[in-house]
């Protein structure tokens, strides 16, 4: 929100699953087993989503919530947005385990990958942040909203003109 207290977080329920090839072990060093960067396919028809979504999101809304409690997330006095990606593991028994925020997520176009790309999840954002005629927030799901530290008044304004 443009009052630099108020956070929303919202959740894109059809992001990518990175599967390793070899199941994870601590004494397999191999990059197959240890590195999984390689996107496996859409997740929104995993078997386990539907079970696990819900829990990723309460689990990205408590790191945000306590963040903007804290002092830790800095608003400002104009509407802004960020897209970052949450890495996961999830157990056989669909336990999952935070494990990462990326700030600088790799978002792909749909001319350089025309079957693996971003570019709804992209306009869906920028939808909720700036509504038009026939846009629409997608698969954007508004998980937490929480307010957090005023901003001291020359952080709120600087650089704002």
């Amino acid at each position: 929100m443009d009052d630099g207290v108020t956070w929303r977080l919202y959740t894109y329920k059809d992001g990518y699953l990175s599967i390793s090839p070899k199941p994870w072990s601590p004494t397999d060093l191999s990059k197959e087993c240890q590195v999984t960067i390689i996107r496996t396919k859409r997740i929104n028809d995993w078997p386990y989503w539907e079970k696990v979504y819900p829990k990723c999101q309460a689990g990205v809304a408590a790191v945000v919530k306590r963040a903007a409690e804290q002092g830790k997330l800095e608003g400002r006095n104009k509407i802004q947005f960020e897209i970052i990606s949450a890495d996961y593991i999830v157990t056989a028994s669909e336990d999952v385990y935070l494990l990462e925020f990326n700030t600088g997520p790799v978002l792909k176009d749909p001319e350089d990958s025309p079957d693996v790309h971003d570019a709804g999840m992209v306009d869906g954002a920028l939808h909720i942040v700036e509504p038009w005629e026939g846009g629409s927030p997608c698969l954007w799901d508004l998980a937490l909203e929480c307010k957090g530290v005023q901003p001291k008044p020359e952080e709120f304004y600087a650089g704002d003109t």
